[in-house]
Parts: C-alpha cells; structure tokens; sequence
C-alpha cells in the first residue's frame, strides 16, 4: 500500500467507526466500545458487532422482568411463611385442646398435664 492509500483506508475507516459508534450508543456496547471494536477491526466487523449487541430497551426490559419476578418470589414466600405459622398455631391450639380434654377425662393428672403443655409450647 501506498502512503496515499493508508491514509485513505484510515480516513473511511475512522468516518466508518464513528458512525457505528453513533449507533452503539443506542445499544448496551456503548459507544466507546463500539468504535474501538470497529476502528480496531473494521467498520463492518464492527456495525455486525453492534447490531448483534443488545439495545438498552431490550436491556431495561430485561431488569425489570427479572425485578418482578424477584418481586413476585418474595410475596410466594411471605405468603408461604404465613401459611405456617396459621398451621402451627392451628395445630397448638389443637393439642392444647387435646391436652385439656385428656386431664378432664382423668387421663392425666395435673402434674404430667403441665408438663405436657410446657412442652408444647416451648
């Protein structure tokens, strides 16, 4: 090559990079990065490059998507942790009723009918 054709080639080159760093810009890649990967490489590795890349929308759209389903893991799992304290409180006040029921019947005698129950609740 030439002087004239390096300078030439190095001229279109750079106009080629900054367009395509003008469109990377718009995408994740940035615009940075852009033109250095085209300038670096080619204007045309570079523009395939970029396009291939994705677009900040797609990027944001991507976050919040995840965001809700983070969101939505949380509320299941509150919601689960609800349940279960409903069913042990459900399941105390049952044999604690039980318990009772049993030292009414004469089963157990107020001594073993405490015991039980401290240990129940503890």
């Amino acid at each position: 090559m030439e002087g004239g054709d390096v300078l030439e080639y190095l001229f279109y080159n750079t106009i080629g990079s900054i367009i395509v760093s003008i469109i990377g810009s718009y995408r994740k890649i940035g615009g940075g990065k852009a033109f250095l990967i085209s300038f670096i490489l080619n204007s045309i590795i570079g523009f395939v490059i970029v396009i291939l890349s994705k677009s900040l929308k797609d990027s944001e759209d991507e976050k919040q998507i995840q965001e809700e389903s983070i969101n939505l893991q949380r509320e299941a799992i509150e919601e689960q942790r609800k349940m279960n304290q409903k069913t042990d409180a459900s399941n105390m006040t049952e044999q604690l009723e039980r318990l009772a029921k049993l030292k009414k019947e004469g089963i157990l005698n107020e001594e073993e009918f405490q015991k039980a129950k401290k240990k129940l609740i503890d």
